[in-house]
Formats: C-alpha cells, structure tokens, sequence
C-alpha cells in the first residue's frame, strides 16, 4: 500500500513471532502518516478481530533506501527476541509487543500491539505523584528490556508514550540484542530515561537541571550520566533506590535455545547482505526481501 491510500482494505501474508504464516484482510481505521525516516504507518483491524499498528516501508523506498528496511529488521529481531524471553500472558506492559511481520513483502512491514498513552513529550513536566509512577514504571521497561538481552537504542520523548499511570516503550527500529559472545550495552538506554526523568521533574533536560533539586532526584540520578556506559547504575539498581523489586518470569531455556539457533541463521543471512551499495542503479526491478525464516523450527 502507498502512502496515499486508495483503498481502505488490504490483504496480507503475516508471519507471526513463532513462524507461522496467515493471511489477513485488514481495514484501515485512519489515514497513515508518515515519519522522517521515511516509514508509514496506520492503524488496522483484520478480519480475525485483531487491533494493531502496521509501520510499512514503501515500494519505491524499499527498493532504493537500505536503512528503511534494516529499522523494521531490528524491530522484529527486538521483537521476537522479547516474545521468546516473556510468555503473552506474562508479557511486560511497559513494552509494545510485536504481532506479526513480512520483510518480504513488496512493502516489508510490521504488525505491533497499539500503543496506549501519547509521548511523554507531549505531557511536559509531571506532578509529584504522577512522577513517581512514570519513573517506577519506565525504569521496569528497562529491567524487562535488560533481562531479555534487549537494548533499545532510541529511549526518547517520541518513543516513550505515558497514560497517567505507566508506559509504554515502543519503535525498536534501533534496538541491538545479545549476541552469544557479548552483551547488549544497556548504558545507553539508562543515560535516556534519567533524561526524561529529568524532564519529567523539571521539564527541562541536561545535567544543569539536576542542580536546585531535590535531594531525592539527585540520588535516584547519582552515575546516571557518567561518560563511561559501564560505570552507569543499571535500571534495576535505579529501582532499588526508588524502594521498588522487579518480578521477572521465570526463563524458558528451551525457548531461549530454539532463538538463539533462529538467532544465529539470522545473522548470517545479515553478513551475506553486507556491504550493500548505498544507491541501486536504475532500472531497478522491484526487490523482494529475501526470507529471514524467525521462528523457524519452533
């Protein structure tokens, strides 16, 4: 589908997060919209009742912008990696969750859950109440995150969506996971949220904000902002300070081993894609992506 809708149905082939393929016929519920990156996206509802958000990257992007298609890539690869870490039943309410995806698709897309709340950008500074919770929860986002090998890589206002009493954390297009050798570096998203904590309190960002405040806020942010991402207190410790213990679901090691194998073809598909030309030459026929197989063997 362009970006300018012509029809409000669609069919399509989605492949959900345990490999099983189906065909939906979707409806449109409004207009899509379009993000600097080049992505679009619409709310849908198939013909099996489901309710969701599709974010699709457009024909002629996907034949001539390699970075577009690499965003929904590393969504799925968060998003999969997340549904095998934590069962539906159990799965985190401060994260959106992945439904289903097609990168090889004309248009490669995802399917992801709706988002609840608008971004916390749009919410400005917080009472004192409201603040406590929006710190509680985001920071479990992160723990969640963290104990399923998931860095995000884009914790951000736009990207962060409040409802008064929790988040949500969406759009993993720069997300990175676990590999079997290392470790994601979950620095980088604790140097985000104390940001936003910090403009949750003050609605100012930056370090000057912390200055003038209360004691407490300069406690929960001690180390937040050190330049060494190693030497950052990891979110759970950021917990601790605010008096609060996370459960996490116990993990399936057998699941977790059924990823990993899926995890491993993956990126050897990735390595076989690299380099890519930064232009394709014209003509250019359209590019079908090639089939990544997540979930294969479960």
């Amino acid at each position: 589908m362009s970006e300018n809708v012509d029809t409000q149905e669609e069919r399509l082939s989605v492949r959900d997060v345990f490999g099983r393929t189906a065909e939906w016929q979707v409806r449109y519920a409004q207009s899509p919209t379009m993000s600097q990156a080049g992505l679009v996206s619409g709310r849908i509802t198939s013909n099996t009742g489901v309710i969701a958000m599709k974010r699709w990257v457009p024909a002629d992007l996907a034949r001539h912008d390699a970075a577009a298609c690499d965003e929904l890539e590393r969504e799925v690869m968060a998003g999969v990696r997340l549904a095998d870490r934590y069962p539906a039943d159990r799965y985190p309410a401060e994260l959106v969750r992945l439904i289903g995806y097609n990168l090889d698709d004309v248009e490669p897309f995802v399917i992801v859950a709706p988002v609840h709340g608008n971004p916390i950008d749009d919410s400005g500074q917080l009472s004192p109440d409201a603040r406590e919770s929006f710190e509680v929860s985001l920071l479990r986002g992160l723990v969640h995150l963290a104990e399923a090998g998931v860095t995000h890589g884009n914790i951000a206002p736009s990207t962060v969506y409040w409802d008064g009493t929790g988040v949500q954390i969406r759009d993993f297009g720069q997300a990175t996971v676990t590999t079997e050798d290392g470790k994601a570096v979950g620095g980088v998203d604790v140097w985000a949220a104390g940001s936003l904590i910090l403009r949750a309190a003050t609605g100012r960002t930056g370090l000057a904000a912390v200055e003038g405040r209360g004691q407490a806020l300069r406690d929960l942010l001690d180390g937040v902002f050190d330049d060494d991402p190693d030497a950052r207190p990891s979110a759970d410790t950021l917990l601790g300070r605010l008096g609060v213990t996370v459960r996490v679901p116990a993990e399936d090691l057998a699941g977790w081993q059924r990823f990993e194998e899926g995890r491993v073809r993956f990126d050897q598909t990735l390595r076989e894609k690299w380099p890519r030309p930064q232009v394709i030459p014209p003509p250019a026929p359209p590019v079908r992506r090639r089939r990544w197989g997540f979930g294969a063997g479960r």
